[in-house]
This record gives structure tokens, C-alpha cells and sequence, in this order.
């Protein structure tokens, strides 16, 4: 009998499996809406293939997301109930990633080398902080004037991570600066969350207009290799004839 992994987790947190793992991949549903049946069949596609290769897929949803706040003891910001569904995921996954590192996958598809990847970055320098496919220029949203960077960022499939899968460890330079910035971008926010009749937050005002620049910044404590969700078919990785590291791998 094939396990729904879904009805499995989306459940209170007391029946979380006491078996720890050092490879886990997290995995958002923010609302109590109820998931389509193409994601609940990308869910268990996650979880079989996942579970192959010794890797344990959580699931966080609205009913066991206090079970991890409170093993933080960091509240999440005020402004979180007021986000939309994807912009929660958005800022769950720099929270996630900051205090418990670990993997973030979409709930979509996955392909790839996702347990080479963990081992890579698990033995990996004290200064390699995350692993991820590189980012393609296409998914790179536009304009970037406002950040102070010429569109387009010429190498960017070379220079930053994909934004809907990656690994991380926990509570690096990276992410202190990323969770810092989302902080500050969630207090610039409030008031307009709170009061304003439309809502003021824009598509990647807290996840790609603060994660690409860090990116940048911390290119050289970045690996880079061939894993994630099955991309679009418009997207086509290319190596970048540039690098002569040895650390990107596709």
C-alpha cells in the first residue's frame, strides 16, 4: 500500500517521528486551504524519492510550525499573519534555514543529486555555508536598477543560488545577514500590513530583492551542483566558461 505522505504530516506535531536525520528537507504549506491534487502528488513524488536515498522530507503547515518556534524560542515576526500564503513560505524558508539549516525544496518535482549534495556540504570548509543548482537568468527577476546593479547581471547562472531548492547550514554568515535584512524589510512593512486596504507587499519584496544580493556577496562561500525541482522546460543550464574554481558542478 502506497503511503500518502501528505495526510501523514498534515498533523499535530506530537506525532512527529522521534527518529532524528542529518539530512532533512523542509517543505512549506502555509495556509489551512486545501492542497490541489497535482501537489499532493508532487508531495509523495518528494517523499519517495527522498526516502531512497535516506533523506527525510518535513512537511510544515499551520498545525506543527509551533512545534519549531518553540524549539528556536524566536517568535516569528508580528507582521508573519498578515503575509500571503507564498510570501509566509517565503520568509519560513529564510527562518528555517537560519536556525536549523537543513534543505528547502518547492513542492515540486525533484530531481538530482540531492544526497551527493548534503554530503558535500556536511564535510564541506567551515567557510562553504550553502549548496545549490546555480540560478538561470530567466528566473532572475527584473528590473534590479533599485538594488544598484546593471539588468542583466551578466553570469548570474554562476553567481547565485536558485531560489526554490537548496541546502543550507545553519546560522552562517549567509544567513544572519539574510534573516537580518528580512527582519528589517518585515518592520518596514508593518504598519502597511496592518492598515493599508491593498496589499503592499510585491512578489519578491522578501524573498529575491534580499536573497540574490547576498548571494553576490558571499559567491565564494557558495558550491554549486546539479540537484533541486525539475525546472521549467524553457530553462537550460550551460557551465560557465568563466570558472576555472573546481567548485561548480552541474
Amino acid at each position: 500500500m502506497k503511503m500518502n505522505f501528505y495526510k501523514m504530516h498534515n498533523k499535530s506535531s506530537k506525532t512527529t517521528p522521534k527518529k532524528k536525520y542529518k539530512k532533512i528537507v523542509y517543505g512549506f504549506w502555509t495556509g489551512s486551504n486545501k492542497m490541489s491534487s497535482l501537489r499532493r502528488k508532487n508531495i509523495n513524488q518528494m517523499y519517495e524519492f527522498f526516502k531512497k536515498r535516506d533523506i527525510e522530507l518535513r512537511l510544515i503547515t499551520p498545525t506543527n510550525l509551533n512545534f519549531y518556534i518553540k524549539k528556536t524560542g524566536v517568535e516569528l515576526h508580528e507582521g508573519y499573519k498578515y503575509l500571503s500564503l507564498t510570501h509566509k513560505a517565503d520568509y519560513l524558508r529564510c527562518y528555517f534555514m537560519h536556525f536549523f539549516g537543513g534543505g528547502y525544496s518547492d513542492i515540486k518535482p525533484v530531481f538530482g543529486k540531492w544526497r551527493e549534495a548534503f554530503d558535500k556540504l556536511i564535510t564541506s570548509d567551515p567557510q562553504i555555508y550553502a549548496i545549490s543548482r546555480p540560478v538561470i537568468q530567466e528566473e532572475v527577476p527584473e528590473p534590479y536598477n533599485h538594488l544598484g546593479f546593471e539588468w542583466p547581471w551578466r553570469g548570474i547562472s554562476s553567481k547565485a543560488m536558485y531560489m526554490g531548492s537548496f541546502i543550507f547550514k545553519k546560522n552562517t554568515p549567509f544567513t544572519q545577514v539574510w534573516y537580518k535584512k528580512l527582519m528589517s524589510k518585515m518592520d518596514e512593512l508593518l504598519e502597511k500590513l496592518k492598515n493599508s486596504p491593498k496589499y503592499p507587499v510585491g512578489w519578491h519584496d522578501i524573498l529575491a530583492y534580499i536573497f540574490l544580493p547576498i548571494c553576490l556577496k558571499y559567491n565564494k562561500n557558495i558550491l554549486f551542483s546539479w540537484f533541486g525541482h525539475v525546472p521549467g522546460a524553457r530553462y537550460k543550464l550551460k557551465n560557465d566558461p568563466n570558472d576555472n574554481t573546481g567548485r561548480r558542478q552541474f
